[in-house]
């Protein structure tokens, strides 16, 4: 898929933050973008490659009609704790984010392959029960993860809860008043 061109200039001023997050102090790379790997509901995903280490890279774009408060930092604690507490749970290391500001970003590992939907039909029987198997772990070491509360992931160094981003609660403006003005937000020590 192209980049479409109206997007090309938020992308690249996105791209620079994400790049400098992620070099650090050596120098710019050769930053190539040349594929828009996806959309979804929440965020818009391309692929690019830095030509001094030959890495490939998957950058996320949060859609701005759907960013909820506090999302991005949930979505990147999550996948953080999930690789340190359920190691053989395979994620994407998470190079970069920015949870604030006009152009929020995660810039992470890109990792090349097909989705299981899209190829399930040319599994065999035997290649479909070791798919299953691993899925049914991957369920149960995640269940087997406990906290001391509900609520969302305020920090992706520390088990810190916070408030929930719960997308039902936010569709059709509702999430200006995701705020613990107007309700709890979280986070909650039991369910009743």
């Amino acid at each position: 898929m192209s980049i479409p061109t109206t997007n090309l200039v938020v992308l690249q001023q996105t791209l620079k933050d994400a790049t400098s997050a992620i070099i650090k102090d050596r120098p710019t790379p050769g930053v190539i973008v040349d594929r828009k790997l996806g959309e979804g509901g929440y965020n818009e995903l391309s692929g690019w490659d830095d030509s001094t280490t030959f890495k490939s890279f998957a950058l996320r774009l949060p859609k701005p009609d759907t960013l909820l408060p506090h999302q991005s930092l949930n979505e990147v604690a999550s996948i953080s704790l999930i690789s340190a507490r359920c190691p053989n749970i395979p994620v994407p290391k998470t190079y970069a984010f920015s949870a604030d500001g006009p152009n929020p970003l995660i810039a992470q590992e890109y990792i090349d392959g097909e989705a299981l939907n899209t190829i399930w039909i040319r599994y065999t029987d035997t290649e479909k029960h070791s798919a299953a198997l691993k899925i049914a772990e991957i369920i149960v070491d995640m269940a087997e993860t406990r906290f001391s509360a509900i609520g969302g992931f305020a920090s992706p160094t520390s088990d810190t809860l916070g408030p929930t981003v719960e997308g039902s609660k936010f569709f059709k403006g509702r999430g200006k008043f995701h705020s613990n003005r107007c309700y709890p937000i979280g986070p909650y020590e039991t369910t009743y």
